[in-house]
C-alpha cells in the first residue's frame, strides 16, 4: 500500500505579486531572510534562513505576509471573551520575558482591573490588534515590553517603540487623542537569598551579561543595571539561592498544587511550548 503523501506545512508565506517592494521587512528582519531581488526588485523569502520571529508579518504595512503565529482571528476571539470575564475597558499587552506578576503589573500602571494578554514579544503583535480592540470598546491600552536593549525575539522592543509612536499619530488623527496607549519598558531583575548562597560561582559562569559577581566570600553580587532578567542564573543555581522579582513562581506552584490534588494516579506535569497568545 503506498504511503499517503503529507502536506507541506510553511509557518511564514509571501504573496510575491502582491509585494510592493517596500523593503520594510528587508530592513527589519534580524535573519536576512528576506532580500531585494536587483533584477526583479521583488523581495524574496528564503525559508531555510527564515527563523518564524514574525516581525515581518507584524510590520509588512501590504499585508502580503502571513504566519501561523500570532493569529490575528485568535488574539481577537480571545479579546471578545476576556472582556466579558474581566469586566474591563482596559487591555494590558505583555511580553512574557519582561512581565512580573498581576500585582507587578498592577503596581507599574497604577490599575487594578484589566484584561492580561502575554505574549511571546509585543513587537510582533500587528496594529490591526490595537485598532479592533479600541473598536470594541477597550478604553485604554497598556504595553509593556522588554528594555530597548534587550529582546528575546531580537529587534522587537525598538520597533514596539516606532509602531506606537505612529498609531498615536494615527489615533490622535481620528479623534481619540494620545491617551489611548502607554507603553512602558520593563525587565525582572534578579535576587539573591544571601543566606542560601553558597558562592559556587555557577551563576558567575552562565550569566551572558555578566551582572553576576564574586566579590565576597559570603555570597554573589549582582549589577543589576547589567541583568536582563533571563534566569539563567535562577535555573543554574544548585542553591536554589537566585529568583526574579515578581516573577509568576508563586502562582504557577499554587496552580500545581491545585491541579495536582484534583488529579487522579499516575500524575504527569506536561510543560507545553507556548503559544502565541496565551494569557496569564
Amino acid at each position: 500500500m503506498s504511503e499517503q503523501a503529507i502536506p507541506e506545512i510553511v509557518a511564514v508565506k509571501q504573496d510575491i505579486d502582491s509585494c510592493s517592494s517596500c523593503s520594510i521587512c528587508s530592513t527589519l528582519c534580524p535573519y536576512e531572510a528576506l532580500t531585494k531581488d536587483a533584477e526583479t526588485n521583488k523581495i524574496t523569502l528564503d525559508i531555510a534562513k527564515c527563523q518564524v520571529c514574525g516581525l515581518c508579518y507584524a510590520n509588512c504595512p501590504a499585508r502580503v505576509i502571513d504566519t501561523i503565529y500570532y493569529d490575528l482571528d485568535s488574539l481577537i476571539k480571545y479579546l471578545e471573551k476576556a472582556k466579558q470575564e474581566y469586566a474591563s475597558d482596559t487591555l494590558v499587552i505583555m511580553c512574557r520575558g519582561s512581565a512580573p506578576d498581576m500585582a507587578g503589573v498592577e503596581e507599574l500602571f497604577g490599575i487594578s482591573k484589566f484584561i492580561p494578554l502575554l505574549v511571546p514579544c509585543v513587537g510582533r503583535i500587528p496594529e490591526e490588534i490595537y485598532l479592533k480592540a479600541i473598536l470594541m470598546g477597550i478604553k485604554k491600552i497598556y504595553l509593556l515590553a522588554c528594555d530597548v536593549d534587550y529582546c528575546r525575539y531580537d529587534r522587537g522592543s525598538p520597533v514596539t517603540g516606532r509602531k506606537i509612536l505612529a498609531l498615536d499619530i494615527l489615533l490622535n488623527q481620528l479623534g481619540y487623542g494620545k491617551e489611548v496607549m502607554t507603553l512602558k519598558r520593563h525587565s525582572l531583575k534578579v535576587k539573591v537569598d544571601r543566606d542560601l548562597c553558597i558562592n559556587c560561582g555557577n551563576c558567575v559562569f552562565y550569566c551572558p551579561y555578566d551582572a553576576a559577581k564574586l566579590k565576597s566570600s559570603e555570597a554573589a553580587d549582582f549589577d543589576l543595571d547589567s541583568c536582563r532578567g533571563c534566569g539563567l542564573c535562577v535555573a543554574m543555581c544548585p542553591a536554589i539561592a537566585l529568583d526574579l522579582e515578581n516573577w509568576e513562581k508563586e502562582r504557577i506552584s499554587t496552580l500545581i498544587t491545585k491541579l495536582s490534588s484534583e488529579m487522579e494516579s499516575p500524575k504527569i506535569l506536561v510543560f507545553p511550548p507556548i503559544k502565541w497568545g496565551d494569557i496569564a
